[in-house]
């Protein structure tokens, strides 16, 4: 048992833990911790050539386990971030990435009116002007500013 723990740096009570923890789950649980139990062997095995590898292959059993233990507890536990700012970041980061979401559709629609736009453009209408004239005509509400961004990357595509 000195092996296996030299290889996980897992305590004994911990490993007799995790070994009774996964007799009690289902089978596709085990199954995944076998496929990663694969993973492990064969990085235990580059690292320890001479080692014996029923020791290994325990080991590695051990680590897949303690990894799915733990990706399972992680899945079903609620944040638990206490910090305030740590909460008001995580939420600042997912509504960046809906704007950005939304952003892309509306860019993609605009690709979409690129003949138009650029007919406006040469009609030497201003960005708002576009903007208004797409709200109007085509019942698509979009930035003054993204308009701007699209029709400067028509340019620059045309130009390349």
């Amino acid at each position: 048992m000195q092996e296996i723990k030299r290889f996980t740096l897992i305590s004994k009570e911990e490993q007799a833990i995790t070994v009774r923890w996964v007799s009690r789950q289902t089978d596709e649980i085990l199954i995944e911790c076998f496929k990663k139990q694969k993973n492990f062997f064969y990085e235990l095995k580059a690292k320890n050539q001479h080692s014996d590898l029923n020791e290994l292959s325990c080991a590695a059993f051990i680590l897949a386990v303690s990894k799915v233990k733990n990706s399972i507890a992680a899945k079903s536990s609620k944040s638990t971030a206490d910090d305030l700012s740590k909460i008001k970041s995580s939420i600042k980061i997912r509504i960046k990435q809906m704007k950005k979401q939304n952003r892309s559709h509306k860019y993609d629609q605009l690709l979409n009116k690129k003949s138009i736009l650029i007919k406006l453009k040469e009609a030497s209408l201003s960005y708002r002007e576009c903007s208004d004239y797409f709200q109007k005509y085509h019942k698509l509400s979009v930035s003054h500013t993204l308009i701007s961004q699209v029709y400067k990357d028509l340019i620059a595509a045309k130009i390349s």
